[in-house]
């Protein structure tokens, strides 16, 4: 699997193309693009989680701690990187955020990094450096202009059809930055006409367009928003119902 994000860091990092840490600006350029968007591939190398020599050869900065091991540091700390031009990992106070949840601030996770990427909402992720060191059937990603990877949070990425809104559990379909086709990201409970951020702010079946949740509809249909409202385009046959 290939993804392209944009990348935020709130450790010490909105989208969708700089690199910006809470407090630290930066910027993000992407290696293989043309355009702004910073960018992630997988590592599709094989690795043991447990293998402590994955974690220290050439590419990964020399450091008093390894964030892949989490070792190095005392009881109560989290070996990071603080602050968008970090080059090495520190320890700093532990958060209280398990991998996958949501955080914030640089304290927020117990381990890992805090990162809003693709427009999701800031989750707290694992340090990798082969797929190995993630759960299985998550890809380690590169980011672009960082010294370190992370793992992808499992089903994140998953694509979908924005009409059918076939994400399920709390999930919706956005069309966001830098993804070809929509994808599955936790919903968000902004209703239509609300005001939003990123594309996951508003509620399943809603898109958020000029910092606003949108309705939406099938260009195709005959009838397809009420009142009499237009159905503008946004991607295929899918549009939005312009409300006022």
């Amino acid at each position: 699997m290939s993804l392209r994000l944009s990348l935020l860091a709130a450790l010490a990092f909105a989208l969708p193309s700089a690199l910006a840490a809470c407090g630290d600006g930066g910027s993000g350029t992407p290696t293989d693009q043309t355009d702004a968007d910073t960018s992630t591939t997988p590592d599709e190398g094989g690795g043991d989680a447990a293998d402590d020599t994955a974690a220290t050869d050439d590419t990964t900065p020399a450091t008093s701690c390894n964030a892949i091991t989490q070792t190095g540091c005392e009881e109560g700390e989290n070996c990071t990187y603080v602050g968008s031009g970090a080059k090495t990992a520190e320890c700093v106070p532990e958060g209280e955020q398990p991998y996958g949840a949501e955080c914030g601030g640089n304290d927020g996770c117990e381990r890992g990094i805090c990162l809003n990427l693709n427009d999701t909402k800031f989750l707290c992720y694992k340090f990798c450096k082969t797929d190995g060191h993630c759960e299985a059937g998550d890809s380690c990603l590169t980011l672009t202009d960082t010294p370190y990877k992370v793992c992808e949070i499992d089903d994140i990425y998953t694509t979908c059809d924005l009409l059918a809104q076939d994400c399920g559990g709390a999930k919706g379909c956005y069309r966001i930055a830098g993804q070809p086709e929509p994808v599955c990201l936790p919903a968000g409970n902004t209703a239509a006409g609300g005001a939003c951020t990123n594309a996951s702010d508003c509620e399943a079946g809603t898109a958020c367009v000029g910092n606003k949740c949108y309705p939406l509809c099938d260009t195709t249909a005959v009838e397809p928003c009420p009142n009499f409202v237009g159905c503008s385009q946004y991607y295929g046959q899918v549009g939005y119902c312009d409300l006022p």
